[in-house]
Parts: structure tokens; sequence; C-alpha cells
């Protein structure tokens, strides 16, 4: 399975959302809305439940200095493959 649709299923399922992992594009902000009304417009409850689950899941701790870089799949993908040696 690729990282990113792991990281898709584990946003959805963390953080318990109405949509399918399908749903959510790899470039679409996680925290924001885009121009073209794209984006899941989490908030800080939310990213902290997101920072747990990536821990669990993939062993990678995630500092504040380091969410700012989080903004989306791919990024989140980056990142967790930066500190680790699972595979995109």
């Amino acid at each position: 399975m690729l990282l990113e649709t792991r990281i898709k299923k584990l946003i959805v399922e963390q953080l318990g959302l109405d949509i399918s992992y399908e749903e959510i594009d790899d470039v679409a902000p996680l925290f924001d809305i885009d121009e073209n009304g794209n984006g899941l417009d989490l908030d800080s409850v939310d990213a902290l439940e997101l920072v747990v689950g990536i821990k669990r899941e993939f062993g990678v701790t995630i500092q504040n200095s380091n969410i700012s870089d989080c903004y989306n799949v791919r990024s989140l993908a980056n990142l967790i493959t930066s500190n680790t040696d699972v595979k995109i």
C-alpha cells in the first residue's frame, strides 16, 4: 500500500472524519481550504490527534517546529520517509 494511502486512511480513522480516504487529495491542504475549495480545514485538536496517530503508526515524532511542514498528505509522506525507512 502506498504511504499516501496509509496516511489518508490514518487521517480518516484517527480523526473520525465522515469522508472516504479516497476523497483526500495528496496536495490539498490539511489545515486550510485552498482557492479551489479543496482541503480538510482541520483544527489544532485534529493536529494533535494526527501527530499521535503518526507516532503510533510510523514511529515518527513530529515536533512543534515541524508541524508547519505538514501542510498536506504529500508533505507528511516526505516527513515520514525522511525520518524512517518507510518508502513512498
